[in-house]
């Protein structure tokens, strides 16, 4: 999963991050169901605290484009209701 990120906007960290997963979920990159990087995993591949990516997930639960699972499988995964 490619996001890129502009340390001089605006625009919070997390924001982009959730932009950019809701942008790739709206075009078919990422189908309904697939599984998300973990938060750790994300974290490190952006070079961003573990926090922010938590942050950018709750974002995407909150509007529907991503469902949280605690039970196996657990993580995160595109959800069923995409606008």
């Amino acid at each position: 999963m490619k996001i890129s990120l502009n340390r001089e906007s605006a625009i919070p960290v997390y924001e982009q991050i959730a932009i950019e997963i809701e942008q790739m979920v709206e075009n078919g990159q990422l189908p309904r169901g697939t599984k998300l990087p973990s938060e750790r995993k994300l974290a490190e591949e952006l070079g961003v605290h573990r926090n922010t990516v938590v942050r950018a997930y709750g974002e995407l639960v909150s509007s529907g484009i991503v469902t949280a699972s605690s039970v196996k499988p657990k993580g995160y995964f595109v959800g069923e209701s995409v606008n």
